[in-house]
């Protein structure tokens, strides 16, 4: 083993630090950045659907009941990805529970649907 002291490097005293350890070889600092934030993206988001829908340890007796859970969590996590990478296209870069914190305080909503005559409708509720 040899070992041998660097210069310091020029670093942001506000910076963290992270140490992050991998098996896989193939893959460089960057990419393993990248994929440690997207690991810590999906375990925050299932951490907080599973406060917001009460997704808690399965408890069924049977085996659909589970599945449906188990699906039902997935599906939940689809619909929340799909809103927060649409929303990073626009530059809103938000956690999940910043993003609910924002459209709680929305009170009006206008949904418009066509009907079998062609003509547009629109409810506000």
């Amino acid at each position: 083993m040899q070992w041998s002291i660097k210069d310091e490097p020029q670093i942001d005293a506000n910076a963290g630090i992270y140490f992050l350890r991998t098996s896989v070889e193939r893959l460089d600092e960057k990419a393993t950045w990248e994929y440690y934030n997207l690991i810590r993206e999906i375990e925050n988001t299932f951490r907080t659907l599973k406060t917001d829908l009460d997704l808690r340890p399965i408890y069924h007796q049977k085996d659909e009941s589970s599945e449906a859970h188990l699906f039902f969590g997935l599906l939940a996590y689809w619909l929340v990805n799909t809103i927060r990478y649409q929303l990073k296209k626009q530059g809103i870069k938000h956690y999940w529970t910043e993003i609910t914190r924002i459209m709680s305080t929305q009170k009006v909503v206008t949904a418009t649907a066509e009907n079998k005559l062609g003509e547009t409708v629109a409810f506000r509720n």
